[in-house]
C-alpha cells in the first residue's frame, strides 16, 4: 500500500455512519434534533464546500480535490455505499459528494503558473462573477437551513453567514475609492466613531488604479492612491467592531482588543492577498509593492516580507 492510500485509509478509517446513496435527499434530514451530513448520514459538523456534511466527508472530498486523485469504480458505478461497506469504493463516495453538491471551487488553492498581477486579478474577478448566481442560490439555502435546524448547529451556520458577509464587505472596501488616508484619529476616537460597513454603498469599485512606475510622492496625488498599511489597519479596527462581544466592553477592553488584533489582521490581510495572485512579495490590490522600484533593500526587510507568506504557501 502506497503512502497516499495509507493517508486516505487512515482517513476513511476514522469515520462513521454513512447511508446509502439512494436515500440522497434534496432537504436536510434530522435525527434526534441533530444536522445531518447529506453524504453519509453521520452528525454534520457544519457547512462545508456548500453542502451540510460532516468532517470525514469534508475532508475526503478536500483531499481528493486537492491532491488531483482520478477513482474507477470497479462495479460501474453500483457500489452499495452503506455503513458496511462505506470505505470501500473512493470512486463512488466522491461522486456523492459531488452530487450532494460539495462545490470544488470553494476550496482555496493558489495558482500554478506564475501569474502575473494583472493577470492574476482578472481571473479572481472571472471566477467571482461566475460564482454570484451560485452563491445566491446557495444563499437562499442557508436561509432555508436555519429554519429547518432548531439545535445550537443552527447557530454557527448563522455565523459563518455573517461572517462571510463581513468579509465580503471589507473585500468590496478594499478595492473601492474608499480611503481613509484623511481620517487622521486617535484610537479612542475610532472606536467610538460608527463602522464604515454601514456606508458600503456610497464607495464604488475604482476602475483605473495610478501607475505603479510613479514614485510615492506623486502617487498620492491621485485619489485612488492608497496608504495599504493604514487601509488595512483601519478596516481591521472596524471588521474588530462588528464582532457581537464587543459593545459589552469598556472602553479601556475595546482599546487592548483592538491594538492586539489590527496589526496581525493587516499583515496576514497583505500576505494572503499576494499568495491569491502567486506573488512572492508583498503585494497590494493596485499593483503597487513596498519593496518595488527600490535600489536598495535592507535584505532582513525582504525576509520579514517573505515570512509573512509563508504560512499561506503550503
Amino acid at each position: 500500500m502506497s503512502l497516499d492510500e495509507q493517508e486516505y485509509s487512515s482517513l476513511e478509517s476514522s469515520e462513521s455512519s454513512p447511508k446509502n446513496s439512494n436515500e440522497l435527499v434534496d432537504h436536510i434530514n434530522l435525527e434526534k434534533d441533530k444536522a445531518v451530513c447529506t453524504v453519509c448520514g453521520d452528525i454534520a459538523s457544519g457547512l462545508h464546500y456548500g453542502v451540510i456534511s460532516c468532517n470525514g466527508c469534508k475532508t475526503f472530498f478536500r483531499r481528493t480535490v486537492m491532491t488531483g486523485r482520478k477513482f474507477v469504480c470497479r462495479k460501474d458505478g453500483n457500489c452499495n455505499f452503506d455503513k458496511k461497506d462505506r470505505c470501500a469504493c473512493r470512486a463512488c463516495r466522491f461522486r456523492i459528494c459531488v452530487e450532494a453538491g460539495m462545490d470544488e471551487k470553494a476550496i482555496q488553492r493558489i495558482p500554478s503558473s506564475n501569474l502575473s498581477f494583472s493577470i492574476a486579478r482578472r481571473r479572481i474577478q472571472k471566477n467571482k462573477n461566475e460564482n454570484t448566481q451560485e452563491e445566491e442560490v446557495k444563499s437562499k439555502t442557508l436561509n432555508i437551513t436555519n429554519t429547518l435546524i432548531t439545535n445550537p448547529e443552527s447557530e454557527v451556520l448563522s455565523l459563518i453567514r455573517e461572517t462571510l458577509c463581513l468579509e465580503e464587505k471589507l473585500e468590496k472596501l478594499r478595492f473601492s475609492y474608499f480611503n481613509p488616508k484623511d481620517k487622521n484619529l486617535k484610537i479612542i476616537e475610532a472606536v467610538e466613531e460608527p463602522t464604515i460597513f454601514s456606508n458600503i454603498s456610497k464607495y464604488p469599485p475604482v476602475e483605473k488604479w495610478p501607475p505603479t512606475s510613479l514614485p510615492c510622492s506623486e502617487r498620492r496625488k491621485f485619489g485612488e492612491a492608497k496608504f495599504w498599511v493604514y487601509m488595512d489597519l483601519y478596516l481591521g479596527m472596524a471588521y474588530v467592531k462588528t464582532l457581537p462581544i464587543f459593545k459589552s466592553l469598556s472602553l479601556e477592553e475595546k482599546i487592548s482588543l483592538i491594538k492586539s488584533i489590527v496589526i496581525p489582521n493587516q499583515l496576514l490581510t497583505t500576505a494572503s492577498f499576494s499568495s491569491q495572485i502567486n506573488s512572492n512579495v508583498v503585494q497590494y490590490p493596485d499593483g503597487s509593492s513596498p519593496f518595488k522600484n527600490k535600489a536598495n533593500i535592507i535584505p532582513l526587510e525582504c525576509e520579514l516580507a517573505k515570512v509573512q507568506l509563508y504560512p499561506f504557501k503550503n
